[in-house]
């Protein structure tokens, strides 16, 4: 198991605060998880010192989320093809070039549907467009998707494991998978044993508990049921924390220690 935080390094190199990336190794984190529209936005000078900065100081980053800028539209009668390819034809070389090689697809603004839209025919397109117009793109630069089921309140489309697997299944390929997002799950009350269920195509997990509450304290009931099924499930993969700014100094080291103890089998 690999163990992440997820951090805005591009904000970080920008504003010289780059001490908390720096820490992360100290707690015990494996790596950062960063955002892929902000590495996309850089100038080329501020890429040039993000890749600096992480080659210069081992930082790993794996995994990124935030795929999409929310005024690109993935759903709907506005998708524009050309866009979507030439937006990862921009980031992808650069994603490549600071070693990440799994991206999550959330971006609940770019896939929302659009009032009244049939869903059935939201699955249909999405998914002709992860297959037709974004796999042709992760096989070039060897980087994996991962759907991203959010709750009701952040997006209209994909909010469960299930919803998800939808996708996955329609796209049929091995650059397309699943991640579980605590949060979500928790909101949507799905069953836990939906990561068994699905753990085959789960390929990262994001942690937080109850209104993205970092848990440095202990779990609610509902977050230790979901992270017990995880265990028993098997999973072997990368987990980052998705979560509020911690209560207390050593926050985020006390919720890596007791995420990793609750956690190891």
């Amino acid at each position: 198991m690999l163990y992440g935080n997820c951090l805005d390094i591009v904000r970080a190199v920008i504003d010289g605060r780059t001490d908390a990336i720096l820490r992360m190794s100290e707690y015990g984190f494996d790596y950062i998880e960063a955002g892929v529209t902000s590495i996309a936005a850089a100038s080329d000078e501020v890429f040039e010192k993000v890749c600096r900065f992480i080659v210069e100081n081992g930082v790993s980053v794996p995994v990124c989320n935030l795929m999409f800028p929310g005024d690109l539209r993935l759903t709907g009668e506005d998708v524009d093809t050309c866009a979507v390819t030439a937006y990862l034809r921009h980031v992808f070389p650069r994603l490549k070039q600071i070693g990440t090689n799994k991206l999550v697809l959330g971006s609940g603004r770019s896939r929302r549907l659009p009032d009244g839209y049939d869903c059935g025919r939201g699955y249909e397109e999405f998914s002709a467009l992860v297959r037709d117009v974004m796999v042709p793109e992760c096989q070039t630069y060897s980087i994996r998707i991962m759907i991203e089921p959010l709750r009701n309140s952040s997006c209209n489309f994909i909010n469960t494991l299930a919803d998800g697997m939808r996708v996955v299944s329609a796209v049929n390929s091995p650059y397309v998978k699943l991640i579980a997002d605590t949060i979500h799950m928790l909101s949507s009350r799905e069953p836990a044993t939906e990561i068994s269920r699905c753990d085959a195509d789960i390929l990262h997990i994001h942690v937080s508990d109850y209104d993205s509450v970092l848990p440095e304290d202990g779990y609610s009931p509902e977050l230790a049921v979901l992270l017990a099924e995880l265990k028993s499930s098997g999973y072997d993969g990368t987990v980052s924390f998705e979560a509020a700014a911690p209560k207390s100094p050593d926050g985020l080291k006390k919720a890596l220690k007791m995420l990793k103890e609750t956690l190891r089998r």
